[in-house]
């Protein structure tokens, strides 16, 4: 039988994301992170298993990529997709006021593209909520609305979004060219040099779109 990780006492953000306390140098026995520094612990994994009665996360070491190891014991979770998802994996009520204290980290252009998520069949909608709460948790900053549906990450615009209501995806474009971000299953494809873009659809889009974006070339790297 593999071995697997077992994390306790996970707060569940949504049914692909969980967040919890896990020492950096425990996260550094995962693999060689992409990134060093700042708040977040950040792990994205291949697959996960999520037991709400006991609030342990599971998943294999061999499946994990460690995106970034931060200063702190905050650790968030994000998985490509969950086998068996079911309601009960939904959070509760005390785990929605627990994450709460969250929503200060999005910007008044960040709401405002929430705001406009809801022209978008509901789980794309859900998909780019996600996406934005995750970049969030390790990117400071906040979207500006440069066109009636396309934002710009403020203060470095190493990524932009663009709600498209008729294709109901989310266009994502990224600072780098397609070779940047390897094989991916979302499609990258080259927008304007220096930029890259792909779609997301759904909240399976969202752990390896976060991926993609952490890749992205900043300012500040």
């Amino acid at each position: 039988m593999a071995m697997e990780i077992s994390i306790e006492k996970c707060s569940v953000i949504n049914e692909l994301m969980w967040k919890a306390e896990v020492s950096p140098s425990d996260i550094r026995r995962l693999g060689s992170p992409a990134h060093v520094g700042g708040v977040w612990n950040v792990l994205l994994l291949k697959e996960a298993r999520y037991d709400p009665a006991t609030t342990t996360l599971r998943f294999n070491p061999d499946a994990v990529t460690v995106l970034s190891v931060g200063n702190t014991h905050a650790a968030i979770m994000i998985a490509e997709g969950v086998p068996g998802a079911s309601p009960s994996m939904a959070p509760s009520t005390s785990t929605q006021v627990e994450t709460t204290p969250r929503e200060p980290l999005l910007g008044s252009g960040d709401q405002v593209f929430l705001r406009q998520l809801a022209e978008l069949p509901p789980e794309t909608a859900q998909a780019g909520t996600d996406l934005l709460r995750a970049i969030r948790t390790h990117f400071p900053g906040s979207l500006r609305q440069i066109s009636d549906r396309r934002f710009q990450e403020t203060p470095d615009n190493f990524w932009f979004a663009t709600i498209q209501p008729r294709d109901q995806s989310i266009v994502i474009t990224v600072r780098g060219l397609p070779e940047r971000y390897g094989k991916t299953q979302l499609n990258v494809v080259v927008d304007r040099p220096p930029y890259s873009r792909f779609k997301i659809r759904t909240v399976h889009d969202v752990g390896e779109a976060f991926e993609i974006i952490f890749k992205a070339i900043r300012k500040t790297m």
